[in-house]
């Protein structure tokens, strides 16, 4: 299953049985920092995306997209292949090509690139604008904010558009994921998380796929919108039960110890089975 910060927060309480805000809390500082650990102990392929961004032109740089913390790899469009610039050896290197101001060594595909503060430069300045394909790695922050579900939402079979009624969506929201729910009632949502790439306005989103079920007519459906951590869907228990693991083995009470090391064997077995699938 996929665990959104709200329901992840809401599992360990109840595996801990202790809704109190001073162990919900707690319980947020052990989940972040099981899931920070887990990615950062492999190069999960999962981790790396593409984005795009366009140059414009006499403008030396383009702002990588927000969502890629470590470029790996970057092209230009150029027809129907792509460009890749070198990436620059050394800063002094850098300094050494740009000897003249950069409106001066224009190009229609730079030779050179250089990452710098959530930027790309290009050497020479690029002289047309072109589509700029760039693969990284993305980041992690943590995960601290509450499901949404204010409104209702409806989605077609095939379509990447999400329309809202009654809802305030705002483009803070890219990046997290939204579930139409599923019920009895005809044209209602699958009950599947959908990535959000970007959000249009308070009542239109864009998913990162197609709408893989039914048409939702249902006008009334409900949705959630969730922040959901970077490890695949059914694996994110692994942290959840790793914080319920640290909960137990602080409690003096007959049975924590060995609610600890079930609880232990059940996150060891998440990370294995994450490592034998994706690793």
């Amino acid at each position: 299953m996929m665990y959104s910060y709200t329901g992840g927060r809401n599992l360990y309480g109840e595996i801990t049985n202790d809704t109190t805000a001073t162990n919900l809390t707690n319980g947020d500082l052990y989940i972040n920092s099981f899931v920070g650990k887990t990615l950062t102990s492999r190069p999960w392929p999962f981790l790396f995306r593409e984005g795009t961004v366009a140059t414009v032109a006499n403008q030396q740089f383009v702002e990588v997209p927000a969502k890629i913390k470590r470029v790996t790899s970057l092209q230009i469009e150029s027809g129907s292949t792509r460009w890749t610039p070198k990436e620059v050896p050394s800063l002094d290197f850098w300094h050494r090509l740009n000897y003249t101001i950069a409106t001066a060594n224009t190009a229609d595909y730079p030779s050179w690139v250089f990452y710098n503060q959530g930027r790309a430069y290009f050497y020479p300045t690029p002289s047309t604008p072109r589509t700029v394909f760039v693969n990284g790695r993305i980041g992690f922050g943590r995960l601290n904010i509450a499901d949404y579900t204010t409104g209702t939402a409806t989605a077609t079979l095939g379509s990447t558009a999400m329309v809202g009624g009654g809802t305030t969506w705002t483009n803070s929201m890219a990046g997290r994921w939204i579930r139409l729910t599923n019920a009895n009632t005809a044209g209602s949502g699958d009950d599947e998380w959908y990535e959000i790439t970007s959000v249009e306005s308070t009542t239109a989103l864009t998913l990162d796929k197609p709408y893989g079920s039914q048409t939702v007519t249902n006008s009334s459906n409900n949705y959630t919108i969730g922040q959901m951590s970077p490890i695949p869907d059914g694996y994110q228990e692994g942290p959840i039960f790793r914080a319920a693991q640290i909960y137990y083995s602080t409690k003096s009470l007959p049975g924590s110890e060995g609610k600890a090391a079930v609880f232990k064997d059940l996150a060891d077995n998440s990370e294995s089975q994450l490592v034998s699938d994706h690793g």
